[in-house]
């Protein structure tokens, strides 16, 4: 729930501060397609990054239901996929919705939109399918409360994977600011797209060679 709610606590500010400076408001429309995108990429990282996403805890949450599930006729490519879409699903529409509030309210046009909204669902797909190869394979069923299955993880990690999120995210908005003020919008708006189809790729790649072994 924190994971989506963080960026209405994070934009929020920032969109009424927005409306009271005109000159920043024209610059973002300008600007729309580097705008749009820096803000669907930031919102995905934030709720899809975290060791704390649905996608990271989804397997865990069948508990001994994971073993029934094992005895059925399912093959791991459709248990997994199922999972995939449900949590990505669960953990990314309410941020998309925020998404698209931001955009109206600042006036992107609707090409732009659906430019970044793509890459949002697909950056969210990415990130999630790697949660949940690793909850796959390090699934936990004997857990008593939620704080067991991330206790998976070492603290010393999540501490430094938080850190380079904030780090990561703060970058991409200073980013927005200074290019914005260059006119470079369409360049960088290119390169990331260019980015994300490559982490993409990756991701897909891990997938495939997850689920095509048979069992589980």
């Amino acid at each position: 729930v924190m994971n989506c709610a963080m960026p209405i606590f994070l934009f929020l500010p920032v969109l009424m501060d927005i409306r009271k400076e005109a000159a920043t408001l024209e610059l973002i429309r300008t600007n729309s397609g580097m705008a749009a995108v820096i803000i669907a990429l930031v919102v995905a990282i934030f709720i899809n990054a975290f060791s704390t996403t649905l996608s990271s805890i989804v397997v865990s949450l069948d508990r001994e239901n994971y073993y029934y599930i094992k005895s059925l006729p399912i093959s791991r490519k459709q248990y997994f996929m199922s999972k995939l879409i449900i949590s990505t699903g669960i953990n990314s529409i309410l941020p998309m919705i925020l998404i698209i509030g931001v955009y109206i309210y600042v006036g992107i046009p609707v090409f732009d939109i659906v430019y970044a909204l793509a890459l949002y669902i697909i950056l969210c797909l990415s990130i999630s399918s790697l949660w949940l190869i690793y909850d796959f394979k390090n699934v936990v069923t004997d857990w008593q409360n939620v704080s067991d299955i991330y206790g998976r993880l070492n603290k010393a990690l999540v501490f430094v994977l938080t850190f380079l999120i904030f780090i990561v995210c703060f970058a991409m908005v200073m980013l927005l600011s200074f290019v914005l003020s260059l006119g470079l919008g369409t360049q960088i708006r290119s390169a990331f797209t260019i980015l994300i189809l490559i982490f993409a790729i990756f991701s897909l790649s891990r997938v495939r060679n997850f689920t095509k072994k048979s069992g589980y």
